[in-house]
């Protein structure tokens, strides 16, 4: 009776494991085409509906053939969600342990920043479909169908919402009473990470379109399906584009259904229309694109081992050309510049104010020193006493008395002299403790002389300082000249925007 309980404990605990480590998942916002949904599952990977065929591919392709596709990085477990407030979303969680109690050798990878990952989220989305922006967008994309302008900018290419809206619907079809229904997804490399404005071309390769499982029913439809577009006469055919347009600085975005109705010219401007910016044609990226595509063609020569039908060829590039990005980074080498003007003005006025407390303490202590003059005084002052005529008549004043045979001990020569040598006696004690003084504050004129001369090195070095401030103000107002040009540029790109 005792294993069950263990069991349920196990379980759990389990379970609170796995909740604990689910990642929230959000479209990715740069799919274009396709008909499952692609999810972001961090920064650098995506996810997608498991497909056995497709993960086999990834799993036995040839070692040469892994430099022309995304990296594979395993399968984990996606649920569907729906809170109170009429919001649905979907988990990601690790694959259950199997019946050996091992986890899926397949899983690879895990988020390292899952605390604030779960924080984050930039858009929901509601039952009914419509979807909520938390947080701005880094991109503005536009469909464009039939030669018009969708007006309705998107903070993500609109497929990728339309990917995502059947995902959901989909898998509430199937949710179980307890409000669940979980999936298996792929994860894979995410191939834009590395753009900034990724511009994307997706082609559907070949003439033929079925597998060789397919049915009678869907062998006819992807016939005619190629037959009425360029996948007959060309054996390509556009299923989904985004390209930056810099002078407005938006996504101009096409669908596999623009695609579809491109003839051989119409395919022919498509491909123009990717390598247009909005102001130039990037001609520098033909001849790297032609290289890539005959060694992807050489490689598929030579191997023996897949045959490809129905697969997609992505072509992407970096919609901001390098200057731009020398400008840019110009701009944050010139405000880091800045900053850090800012704070060795800071530390300069910290060290002016140290160095005018060092310089009141030097005035205090020559004031101070003064008392070196007293010093001396006091030794002069005891010499004369020394050789002064009044002890010396004294002195004879006391030898006449006793000569004269009158050795009164309390006669008026003999309290002369003990008045005189008390008042020796004190003025001796008193230049002794002067003396001792006047050794104490020779040392310390000693140490102020190297005191001083440290003051006189650091007026040295905070004018060579201050020197260097002016520098900095000047390339303060060099960089405010050019930043001034910037944001009137930003200014420009967004009035016409």
């Amino acid at each position: 009776m005792t294993i069950p309980i263990m069991d349920n404990e196990h379980n759990r605990s389990e379970q609170a494991t796995c909740s604990a480590m689910m990642v929230p998942l959000e479209p990715f916002v740069h799919q274009v085409g396709g008909h499952c949904s692609v999810l972001n599952f961090d920064e650098f990977t995506v996810c997608k509906p498991l497909v056995h065929r497709e993960r086999h591919f990834y799993e036995t392709q040839p070692d040469e053939m892994k430099e022309f596709t995304p990296e594979y990085r395993g399968v984990v477990e996606v649920a569907y969600r729906e809170d109170e407030d009429g919001f649905i979303s979907l988990v990601a969680s690790p694959l259950k342990r199997n019946k050996a109690g091992e986890a899926d050798k397949d899983f690879r990878t895990w988020p390292s920043n899952l605390r604030d990952r779960r924080r984050w989220r930039t858009s929901r989305v509601r039952r009914s479909g419509s979807l909520e922006i938390e947080s701005p967008p880094d991109a503005v994309f536009k469909e464009v169908t039939d030669g018009q302008d969708d007006r309705r900018a998107a903070a993500q290419n609109p497929w990728s919402l339309r990917c995502h809206k059947e995902q959901l619907r989909k898998m509430r079809k199937n949710v179980t009473s307890n409000g669940m229904n979980t999936q298996k997804f792929i994860l894979l490399e995410n191939l834009t990470s590395q753009y900034r404005y990724p511009c994307i071309l997706d082609l559907k390769m070949g003439t033929r379109q079925h597998g060789d499982d397919a049915t009678a029913e869907k062998q006819q439809s992807q016939q005619e399906k190629c037959a009425a577009t360029t996948s007959a006469s060309l054996g390509v055919r556009v299923c989904g584009m985004q390209v930056h347009q810099k002078d407005s600085g938006q996504f101009i975005c096409r669908n596999k259904y623009y695609g579809r109705s491109l003839t051989q010219e119409g395919f022919r401007k498509s491909l123009l229309q990717f390598l247009h910016d909005g102001e130039s044609v990037r001609t520098d990226l033909i001849q790297p694109t032609i290289d890539r595509l005959q060694q992807l063609c050489a490689l598929l020569s030579r191997q023996c081992t897949f045959r490809f039908y129905s697969s997609s060829l992505l072509i992407m590039y970096e919609g901001q050309e390098e200057e731009e990005e020398e400008g840019e980074e110009r701009f944050a080498s010139l405000l880091e510049e800045l900053q850090a003007s800012r704070r060795d003005s800071d530390k300069w006025e910290a060290e002016a104010l140290q160095l005018r407390a060092q310089l009141q303490r030097t005035e205090r202590r020559i004031r101070d020193a003064k008392t070196l003059k007293e010093v001396r005084e006091i030794e002069t002052t005891g010499a004369i006493v020394w050789e002064s005529p009044r002890l010396n008549e004294t002195e004879n004043g006391i030898d006449a008395w006793q000569l004269e045979g009158r050795p009164d001990a309390n006669g008026p020569w003999q309290q002369q002299r003990q008045q005189l040598a008390d008042e020796v006696s004190s003025l001796t004690v008193r230049v002794r403790e002067q003396a001792a003084r006047l050794a104490d504050m020779e040392m310390l004129s000693e140490e102020w002389e190297v005191e001083k001369a440290a003051l006189e090195d650091l007026v040295v070095k905070l004018r060579g300082d201050l020197k260097r401030k002016r520098s900095g103000e000047v390339l303060l107002e060099e960089i405010a000249g050019e930043r001034d040009l910037l944001e009137r540029r930003v200014i420009c790109k967004y009035m016409k925007f």
